[in-house]
């Protein structure tokens, strides 16, 4: 087994997981940031310039992730990414047989806090939608682009990353590349097809296909869409860190939970691979949880 330089891997690694693994861009920076952390550790714990992919071992890795926690006052949440980082790496190192045995399997992800989502309620959504000034061209991209978020549960990445071709207004269908370059199709309610109807009959021209276009006509971005949320986060008296994109996110997939949707369904328009990652939305639906306790209240008269 030849011994190869950890750089040299981690080339390698970058090129497997834009090819073979075709994840997003802003997903390969964050794995190969919290690699290049690993591999400047190792340069001063090992005492060398090249650290070799075989030298590694668990106690190396342990002794970093101490390192983070210690000197980078690293979360929990910090922690589990970078350990998720360092797995995949070695995972992948000894698929391509540059180690005998892969060190990151005795890592052991640390228990992160469960919050549940913070979300707007119809009323603080309602108000949020008066915002935009729909008598300017602005105004009505905003006003759709507000809609479109709490009625579809997209992820801004999604949303900015829309396309004339994405909407099907025969269909009432909008096809969205989700992460890991996944396609769903998510259906459009009356809504979201009025207020797509209304911005695409002022798009202005533009050289993009960008379903959303800024005043120079280039596209409308993930930051430009945060800034505007927050511009009327404002003028609706709604506290910054209660309205995000993300935040639209939680809400449309907490009022379909609360409106008894179920939670498979659920999964399915999030995009959302593993269905514990909408788990999190049951806990918020006290009505039913009251529903279901209710059905044994008769137990009592019975004994």
């Amino acid at each position: 087994m030849a011994s190869q330089a950890l750089l040299q891997a981690l080339k390698g690694y970058e090129y497997y997981l834009h090819v073979e693994r075709n994840l997003a861009p802003r997903t390969i920076r964050e794995y190969l940031d919290d690699l290049t952390d690993l591999t400047e550790f190792l340069k001063r714990r090992l005492r060398v310039t090249e650290p070799e992919v075989q030298q590694v071992d668990i106690s190396h890795l342990k002794d970093f992730l101490i390192h983070l926690q210690a000197e980078r006052s690293f979360s929990s949440v910090g922690l589990a990414r970078v350990i998720s980082s360092v797995r995949g790496f070695f995972r992948y190192a000894l698929e391509q047989e540059l180690i005998p045995a892969n060190p990151a399997d005795a890592l052991r992800t640390p228990k992160l806090p469960r919050r549940l989502p913070i979300y707007l309620d119809q009323s603080e959504l309602r108000e949020l939608f008066r915002c935009p000034d729909q008598s300017t061209i602005p105004g009505v991209r905003d006003h759709a682009i507000l809609v479109t978020l709490a009625n579809t549960g997209l992820r801004v990445s999604e949303l900015a990353g829309l396309t004339l071709r994405s909407i099907n207004l025969q269909t009432d269908s909008i096809r969205v590349l989700g992460k890991g370059r996944k396609e769903r199709l998510v259906p459009m309610n009356d809504a979201v097809k009025a207020v797509l109807q209304a911005w695409l009959a002022i798009r202005p021209k533009a050289p993009t296909d960008a379903l959303f276009v800024g005043s120079r006509g280039e596209p409308f971005g993930a930051r430009g869409i945060q800034l505007m949320m927050k511009k009327h986060g404002l003028r609706a008296n709604i506290p910054s860190e209660r309205l995000t994109p993300h935040k639209l996110r939680h809400t449309f997939a907490t009022l379909l939970h609360m409106s008894e949707v179920d939670i498979i369904e659920i999964q399915a328009l999030l995009g959302h691979a593993n269905i514990s990652s909408t788990q999190i939305y049951t806990h918020t639906n006290p009505r039913r949880l009251r529903s279901a306790v209710d059905r044994l209240s008769g137990l009592a008269d019975e004994s």
